[in-house]
């Protein structure tokens, strides 16, 4: 009996896009050998993909990260934005992607890097919660900031993105909001930026 060659969620992608294993490869920057021993592990076996070649498979095609690591093939393909993924899908990823990215999996779309940043804070009211169930809020917000300290030592911060009461205000809803993500990350990314009036003050006192 012939192998089915769609046996990673890679596999899946790549005919979507329309590629051969050789296109592909060189869009996602690996090699051949290594991209066919990617194709060729078993569904959920948990080998193969590497976190980092994951993010470069994200930023290039548009798809999914959570569906590309459940490594399911028979799961339906969907993109970053949850819809069912098709040719036209890559493409516009890759128009996007010629406009927004010099180093394509350093520099992501500025809409995948909102949307990442409202699941970000999904995940760290959702863990604060069951922390404070466990009654361990305070060790949890403890981490939680030692964490970012790091971050922020390792990657630094956006001049001007500090949080300020009002963009606090703003993080409920759009948590809430996360059935129509695009309009959420419209409106995070419009809390995020300075307001005229503290510019104003910027320019006067320079």
């Amino acid at each position: 009996m012939r192998r089915s060659k769609k046996r990673h969620p890679v596999a899946v992608l790549r005919l979507k896009c329309g590629k051969s294993q050789k296109e592909f490869a060189d869009l996602i920057g690996c090699t051949l050998g290594n991209l066919q021993k990617v194709e060729a592990t078993r569904a959920k076996s948990g080998h193969g993909l590497s976190q980092q070649l994951a993010q470069r498979i994200f930023h290039e095609t548009g798809v999914s990260l959570e569906w590309l690591r459940k490594g399911d093939p028979k799961a339906p393909c969907v993109s970053a934005r949850g819809e069912i993924y098709t040719p036209e899908i890559f493409a516009r990823t890759q128009a996007e992607r010629k406009f927004y990215d010099r180093a394509p999996w350093d520099r992501p779309h500025p809409w995948f890097q909102n949307n990442d940043a409202l699941g970000c804070c999904a995940r760290v009211v959702a863990i604060l919660q069951s922390a404070g169930k466990r009654e361990k809020y305070y060790m949890a917000m403890y981490q939680l900031g030692a964490a970012l300290d790091k971050l922020q030592k390792d990657f630094g911060q956006e001049p001007g993105t500090e949080f300020t009461n009002k963009q606090v205000d703003f993080l409920k809803p759009l948590i809430e909001q996360g059935k129509n993500p695009l309009a959420a990350a419209h409106r995070f990314n419009a809390a995020l930026r300075p307001s005229k009036r503290s510019s104003k003050k910027k320019s006067r006192r320079s």
